[in-house]
């Protein structure tokens, strides 16, 4: 039998575009299918199933990590700028505390660096592009070197984050507890260097009284 389904696209605007008129600075995201979560009463938009037919081969694969004391980002490893990217991060006690960034970097170099961060005081998603680019670029409101921000809601008890990231050149779209929240924008890179992906743990109490471990996968 067929399955129904509600598919949805999003427009993601470029930021150029308005100021330089390059006429091609805006795309189509990638599909996605709408549900419903009845326990929030929200909607909920996640990348199609069938995406994973697009995804080559897998490049970095952790499970179970920890970052060492006084560490806070793990280079995976990855020399790539088309990624599909999941990672889960973990916290030994019930519920989320508050202090803690956790999230992926990509689009990364010693020089330029992407973010997808999730906030646990302030229960947002960031997509933080204010590192993306060492190219001087036009002022804003044309700049693509913004934080895009946007909250995220928990359930009772939960007590891990999930977030996928999916990097295409100059784009990101980025989903948190399997689309109960996403953030889409342009960045640009400026350097061929600029491949790299990493996952990191920024603890604002910086007490190590709570530890957070992390699975992560990232496909090409």
């Amino acid at each position: 039998a067929k399955t129904q389904r509600y598919l949805f696209w999003l427009w993601i605007h470029g930021d150029l575009d308005g100021k330089l008129g390059l006429g091609w600075d805006s795309m189509m995201s990638v599909p996605r299918q709408m549900t419903v979560d009845t326990e929030l009463r929200q909607l909920v938009f996640y990348p199609v199933k069938e995406l994973a037919g697009l995804r080559t081969r897998r490049v970095a694969s952790r499970r179970g990590e920890q970052l060492a004391s006084g560490q806070t980002m793990l280079n995976l490893d990855v020399n790539s700028t088309q990624v599909d990217i999941e990672a889960t991060f973990r916290w030994s006690d019930a519920g989320i505390p508050p202090g803690f960034s956790v999230g992926i970097a990509f689009f990364m170099s010693h020089s330029e660096v992407t973010r997808a961060v999730y906030n646990s005081t302030s229960s947002q998603i960031l997509l933080d592009r204010s590192r993306s680019s060492l190219d001087r670029l036009p002022a804003p409101p044309f700049n693509e070197q913004t934080v895009l921000g946007g909250h995220v809601d928990k359930k009772p008890g939960e007590s891990f984050i999930e977030l996928r990231v999916l990097a295409d050149r100059s784009v990101a779209e980025v989903f948190v507890q399997r689309g109960r929240a996403t953030m889409s924008g342009r960045a640009y890179p400026s350097l061929q260097s600029s491949t790299g992906v990493a996952v990191f743990v920024e603890n604002e109490m910086k007490d190590g009284s709570q530890l957070v471990s992390f699975d992560v996968d990232v496909w090409e």
